[in-house]
């Protein structure tokens, strides 16, 4: 399930695994979320989605992207650092670096790609 993710002046390529979570979400595209940054290390974006506690875990790598249970939002991780209650939905497949940049929140638009 590959997902773009478009802000104003950038584009992020993803690709979801499949767990409820990343099955619900990609029923819902195309969605628009503002993402608010956390600790620089993360995006995050409030939005209900199905959760199932056999796919929740804790810890993340560089690149996945989450949804933390905890608060109920998708979360692009672009930093080191540690949080519990997680689902891994998928990870960003192109550059993602210039996140780093980012300090303020942000609106994006998550939609389908060739489907």
């Amino acid at each position: 399930m590959e997902i773009r993710i478009s802000g104003a002046e950038f584009e992020i390529k993803a690709e979801l695994n499949n767990t409820a979570t990343s099955r619900d979400l990609w029923a819902s595209l195309p969605v628009r979320l503002r993402f608010y940054p956390l600790q620089n290390r993360e995006f995050y974006a409030p939005i209900a989605l199905e959760k199932e506690d056999s796919d929740v875990r804790d810890g993340y790598e560089i690149g996945d992207i989450g949804y933390w249970t905890g608060g109920d939002t998708v979360v692009l991780y672009y930093g080191e650092g540690w949080t519990g209650d997680l689902i891994i939905m998928g990870r960003m497949t192109s550059d993602f670096d210039f996140l780093r940049t980012i300090s303020e929140p942000f609106d994006a638009v998550i939609e389908k790609i060739g489907e």
